[in-house]
């Protein structure tokens, strides 16, 4: 029997790209059609256009089938990329992963060592459809290890949980209209105040829990924005936001080009006397981080500089340094200046894969767990921020401002998403923000806030001359009107409007719609075209 090798290699490859990320016969023809996109209709047409020009021009059959397998595998890495964080690879994405495979390739491994099992078996099971395609004689064999392979596939499938169900809500809050608290502060805040900044890297409001740390304990003067959101889930465009007010929503990473440094947070107090200091324990170099703080900050320090300062005494791991370190350089230097600071402090251990330095006395139940050794990396970085906090207040001996946040959230499985980046989800978009300051005695809550609400509220407690307020979005003020678009970063898959107490969801891909409140309990469906087509406007019209 005659058959041609390329049917069995590029079926396979159907197989793995539409079968095994969505199996029809467990979600159903509707989000069976959806998902065929273009680009996956593209990259299977371009697979079977080089394994046919492969096998015309190529007459030897191993080397021409290795090409094919080399590519398949690469596909293989390709799917699971799609499956794990539930985003249709784009080709600026592709592009992007490309460009910083260097930076990106430890989550690579990580992610790798997280698949199921079963996952392993289905790369394993296409072997022996490879190997034995070069051989006409062996049709038997070859059909046998096909129905393998696609038995494989649906039992990997099975063990997909983030493919099978949509989580609850992880919050614990009430749904009914939360009323603010616009007692903070009672007065303007002194041009001498200290403002120190942590931002903690990839902590949602979820996972946060007041009860790990002393100073912003629940039984400690704290104030506390109940909804706070960041617009895009990515650092680099979280640390621009924050410090400009600008949410550039199109862009993957920040433009500096297009806003004047004289107009960003640090350089406003610097302005009016501050010493601006940036202190990051990430390699600020990725995503232009660190041309934010060279323009913004007077200076700067970053996980190379750590290392440089302290001869490599701290442990390192691929997106930082041990958190220690940033303790460390609170030193004289810092500590002793006569001007009043802008401290800016940003955190690392909390990133993938979740690093547990050995310093750090929270250890995990199980290593092996992801979220148990992200809970032991913040734990150890809330104790860090105390200690921090209790240097400050103690050697400064002046006021401080505390304010405590964080560039995005992480998932774990919330809405089928893992990791940060895509998911608009509360999981990933809605952060802590509380609010530490030394000479306030009482507790406040206000009711929502966003990142690009921060740098006009901020500047709102002080009096710096030919400082304008807006008071609609300064969230201290009763005037404040939540609005605010959300967007995958790098993608288009996922769009998203808060006003007040709504927000909304678009899939664009599915074009699927979903009004809920900011807890993300009430959610509810808009099928009509003018429900999207209105979304769509305002989306797309609104501030940036």
């Amino acid at each position: 029997m005659k058959y041609n090798h390329i049917s069995f290699v590029s079926l396979s490859f159907l197989v793995l790209i539409f079968l095994f990320p969505l199996p029809i016969w467990i979600l159903g023809a509707s989000d069976w059609f959806v998902y065929l996109t273009w680009e996956k209709i593209f990259v299977f047409s371009l697979f079977v256009g080089i394994c046919l020009f492969c096998r015309e021009k190529i007459r030897n059959h191993f080397v021409s089938t290795s090409i094919c397998f080399l590519l398949f595998s690469l596909s293989f890495l390709w799917v699971l990329y799609e499956q794990k964080f539930n985003i249709s690879i784009r080709f600026s994405l592709l592009f992007y992963l490309v460009e910083n495979f260097f930076q990106l390739r430890e989550d690579a491994f990580f992610l790798m060592s997280q698949w199921k099992l079963g996952i392993y078996f289905v790369f394993l099971s296409s072997i022996p459809v490879f190997l034995l395609s070069l051989s006409e004689k062996r049709a038997t064999l070859l059909y046998a290890s096909f129905a393998l392979f696609l038995f494989f596939a649906y039992l990997a499938s099975l063990q997909i949980p983030e493919r099978k169900t949509i989580s609850e809500a992880p919050f614990s809050e009430s749904s009914e209209t939360i009323s603010g608290n616009y007692t903070f502060p009672a007065q303007k805040l002194s041009s001498e105040t200290d403002v120190v900044i942590f931002f903690l890297e990839g902590v949602g409001s979820k996972d946060w829990n007041r009860n790990d740390s002393q100073e912003f304990h629940s039984n400690q003067p704290v104030g506390e924005v109940r909804h706070f959101y960041i617009p895009v889930p990515h650092s680099s465009k979280s640390i621009f936001t924050g410090l400009t007010g600008m949410i550039q929503i199109g862009d993957t990473r920040p433009r500096l080009d297009l806003f004047p440094k004289e107009e960003s947070l640090p350089k406003i107090f610097e302005k009016n006397g501050y010493r601006t200091m940036f202190l990051f324990s990430q390699p600020s170099v990725f995503e232009n981080i660190d041309e934010i703080a060279k323009q913004y900050f007077q200076t700067y320090t970053d996980q190379v500089k750590i290392q440089e300062t302290f001869q490599n005494r701290f442990t390192e791991f691929s997106w930082g340094t041990d958190d220690l370190a940033l303790l460390e350089i609170l030193d004289s230097s810092v500590i002793s200046s006569s001007q009043p600071l802008f401290l800016w402090i940003g955190f690392s251990n909390t990133h993938s894969p979740y690093f547990v330095s050995e310093t750090n006395p929270f250890l995990p139940k199980n290593k092996k767990d992801p979220y148990e050794r992200f809970l032991s990396a913040l734990r150890y970085d809330i104790h860090l921020v105390d200690k921090m906090m209790n240097r400050i207040v103690s050697e400064r001996k002046r006021d401080v401002l505390f304010i405590l946040t964080s560039d995005h959230g992480e998932s774990f499985g919330e809405d089928g998403f893992f990791g940060h980046n895509f998911s608009i989800y509360n999981s990933e978009t809605k952060v802590p923000f509380l609010i530490r300051y030394t000479k306030n005695s009482k507790p406040f809550l206000l009711p929502a806030g966003n990142s690009a609400d921060f740098k006009n509220s901020l500047l709102s407690l002080f009096q710096f001359p030919g400082v304008s307020i807006d008071s609609k979005r300064n969230f201290f003020s009763e005037d404040y009107e939540m609005n605010l678009r959300l967007k995958s970063w790098n993608s288009d898959a996922y769009l998203g409007i808060i006003e007040g107490h709504k927000k909304w969801i678009y899939h664009s891909e599915k074009g699927t719609l979903y009004e809920m409140d900011l807890e993300e309990k009430d959610r509810k469906e808009r099928i009509s075209g003018r429900d999207k087509s209105e979304f769509l406007r305002k989306f797309h019209e609104g501030r940036d």
